[in-house]
């Protein structure tokens, strides 16, 4: 007999990609706190009240941090009057507590010369670099100790930046003013020590770390001085490299100095301030993990070694300038990474007359010195919910070879079909890959998919017991689920709500063959049934179609209730997944008028879900 190939409709839910969540950029400015909510566009002045009458007035601040887990905690550093005070806020930014931090001075008109660093998960530990010393708050900066002195280890003098692995609790870097960098993994309290591959003795700036590899780290090169590459050839270079969490370390071939380094988190661009030789204060981008840099502005401002620049950790190619020219104003951004350049329009602090509440520094344009961020929305991971049987929808384990869906959230970054026929095993970036009991993977084909539901194959082959489904979807993001495979999970589909068979009849009438629908479409667009006229001497077989119990054996039928022989169990032979039974309707199933009568199937001792044809 000659089977009908039928396709399988499948109704994909249309769901919108989810709005970027919107995060807070600070910026740490001669005047005290701003922020934005626009991702740079617009800033608003915080002003800075605090019950210690050492530290009213209005802040000059050098450095700014926010909790990683906790948005609402806002930390900077900042001088009134001489007087240094380190300031916090628990409720972002509505109001703040301070204390006076004795023996640091953060001078006048300084940026980016303090690091401020938090770890990525014991969010009360806090590290600050001031006076060539990094200082620890175990206690989110309520009291302050010096971590033991660099200079007792591997002959290293001075620490110039601080920084933390931003993925891995209690790992922090410190470069040190005399050419080395000191690395600890238990939060400050022991350190290890190399030096930079240079023969002569590099003076350091700060320290970054790769917020998406950590370990991938770069080193400031102040004032421009001379090092060497592996050949011993001599050239001025701008920073050091380390590709391996600082064990090993490249010059990097900047002709000048550097003031800092930002990771666009998006693209995978680097950038970096500094002062190139034939350009002067410029910002830097290279788009091959620092191999080539292209020079993107001139007169970028900024101190000696160039500019400070930011990263925006959710936006592709928003990225901040910080210059320090004596007049101000340097302060640029980049919403296209780095083709245009504009400078925000920053809020003044007041204008005169000059008054105690209205200091002569604080009138005109405010000076950007640092920018820290709100944590970015947390990655999309692909998240997966249930698997069932694509024709049953019913909860469970599934067969190997079987047609199943699986729902979830970020299963995929758009809505795609495949061919039926001929599926693909990646489809708009989609991937899934199902490891079975016996530690085989293989990759599954896909039909549709859809950012909340995929419809896929598990691979013949699949051993039974529990099987790890791994899909990937279109950026990247990973997520694993165990799903249970049995031999025969029998599944039948359905047409419509009331479970109206996906079948079609075939009649044989005076050995004629001829094919009817099970279905019709009323006015409304509705799938309705069909009746079948079983009672009129024919033979009327219905083929029937659903997945998971090609393998089965002992296979049987009922209509209405009355056992009828199953001809025919198995594969479709056209769809990978679909299967196939074929039975003939018993006249006596539909004794008088129209009536919906039920179907089961059963494989290998499994019951299918019971579907409905309508007979007469």
């Amino acid at each position: 007999m000659k089977y009908r190939t039928v396709y399988l409709t499948l109704i994909l839910a249309a769901v919108g990609a989810a709005a970027q969540a919107a995060i807070t950029t600070w910026a740490a400015t001669n005047v005290g706190p701003m922020k934005s909510t626009d991702g740079g566009v617009t800033w608003q002045l915080i002003k800075v009240t605090v019950p210690n009458a050492l530290l009213q007035g209005v802040p000059d601040m050098t450095a700014i941090a926010v909790d990683p887990l906790n948005e609402n905690n806002v930390y900077f550093l900042a001088a009134v009057t001489g007087t240094t005070g380190f300031y916090k806020s628990t409720n972002g930014g509505q109001s703040w507590s301070a204390v006076i931090m004795p023996g640091i001075s953060t001078g006048s008109g300084t940026r980016a010369l303090y690091w401020l660093c938090i770890d990525p998960v014991a969010t009360g530990h806090l590290y600050l670099e001031a006076s060539n010393k990094v200082l620890r708050s175990t206690d989110a900066g309520a009291t302050w100790s010096a971590t033991p002195v660099l200079d007792t280890i591997a002959g290293l003098s001075g620490a110039t930046g601080i920084a933390v692995d931003s993925k891995i609790s209690g790992v922090l870097y410190a470069a040190s003013l005399i050419a080395g960098v000191s690395k600890s993994l238990d939060f400050g309290n022991t350190w290890t020590s190399v030096k930079m591959p240079s023969s002569v003795t590099p003076t350091l700036g700060g320290v970054f770390v790769d917020p998406v590899n950590g370990q991938n780290i770069y080193v400031a090169r102040r004032f421009g001085q001379g090092c060497t590459d592996q050949n011993r050839q001599a050239f001025d270079c701008g920073l050091f490299n380390s590709a391996d969490g600082g064990k090993t370390w490249r010059a990097i071939g900047i002709p000048g100095s550097t003031a800092s380094v930002a990771f666009d988190q998006v693209t995978g661009d680097v950038y970096a301030g500094g002062s190139e030789a034939g350009v002067g204060s410029t910002v830097l981008k290279s788009p091959d993990h620092g191999v080539t840099w292209t020079p993107l502005i001139k007169a970028a401002g900024g101190v000696s070694d160039g500019p400070a620049v930011s990263a925006d950790p959710s936006v592709a190619g928003n990225i901040y300038s910080l210059g320090d020219s004596s007049v101000g104003g340097e302060f640029q951004k980049t919403a296209d990474g780095g083709t245009t350049w504009k400078k925000p329009a920053l809020p003044v602090y007041c204008t005169g007359p000059t008054t105690p509440t209205c200091p002569s520094g604080a009138q005109g344009i405010p000076r950007v010195n640092a920018i820290a961020y709100s944590a970015p929305p947390p990655a999309p991971m692909v998240s997966v919910a249930a698997t069932v049987s694509a024709a049953s929808g019913l909860s469970g384990a599934v067969a190997a070879e079987s047609v199943v869906i699986a729902t979830g959230t970020h299963i995929a970054t758009g809505s795609a079909t495949g061919d039926f026929d001929f599926p693909p095993i990646v489809l708009a970036g989609t991937t899934i890959n199902v490891t079975d009991s016996a530690g085989v993977a293989r990759a599954a084909v896909i039909f549709s998919i859809a950012p909340t539901r995929v419809t896929y194959q598990i691979p013949p082959g699949t051993a039974p017991g529990p099987a790890t489904v791994t899909i990937t979807a279109g950026d990247g993001f990973t997520g694993s689920v165990t799903v249970q495979i049995a031999a025969v999970a029998p599944g039948v589909y359905t047409l419509n709500p009331g479970g109206l068979a996906k079948a079609y009849v075939l009649r044989v009438s005076n050995g004629n063959q001829i094919i009817e629908d099970v279905f019709d479409i009323d006015a409304t667009g509705t799938v309705v049934p069909r009746p079948i006229t079983i009672s009129n001497g024919d033979q009327v077989y219905l083929l029937v179609y659903g997945t998971g119990f090609r393998a089965g054996a002992d296979f049987s039928a009922t209509v209405a209730g009355i056992a009828t022989p199953v001809l025919y169990a198995g594969p479709q032979g056209v769809q990978p997944g679909l299967d196939q039974f074929n039975i003939l309707l018993p006249p006596d199933a539909a004794p008088g008028g129209p009536v919906s009568v039920p179907i089961v199937l059963t494989a290998s001792g499994q019951v299918a879900n019971t579907v409905y044809v309508m007979v007469q």
